[in-house]
């Protein structure tokens, strides 16, 4: 293959590359652990569309978003009947054993927090990136 023609099929390539429509894909389950009187991790910095699971050990836990980290350590939840405005609010028991999985599809700082733990500072965050 001349020289001219590989430099048109690569210039090509990288056209098409650079002008294809992105779309991100799906990432996970991320596991966060709900053990003892504590998340882990209680940071988690994850791509846009990651699923998140929380898997619960030792006894029962909740997660329950809040608007903030401070928030979370001082147990104001979001409003949890708004649902339908923001879907990333919600409150969920989190009995021994199971699991609840949630994907995040928009960027920003998701705190959540115990209900039951809260006081004994069983808060975390998801950063959605």
């Amino acid at each position: 293959m001349s020289r001219p023609i590989v430099v048109v099929l690569g210039l090509a390539l990288v056209a098409t590359l650079l002008l294809a429509p992105t779309v991100p894909a799906a990432v996970g389950p991320a596991p966060v652990e709900a053990a003892g009187f504590s998340f882990t991790p209680a940071l988690l910095i994850v791509p846009a569309g990651t699923t998140i699971q929380w898997d619960g050990v030792l006894f029962p836990h909740t997660v329950t978003t809040a608007a903030s980290l401070s928030n979370a350590t001082n147990g104001i939840a979001n409003d949890h009947n708004n649902s339908d405005e923001d879907p990333d609010t919600f409150a969920a028991l989190l009995p021994e054993g199971t699991s609840l999985s949630y994907a995040f599809t928009t960027p920003g700082d998701y705190a959540y927090y115990c209900e039951l733990h809260r006081s004994l500072g069983m808060v975390g965050q998801v950063r959605v990136v």
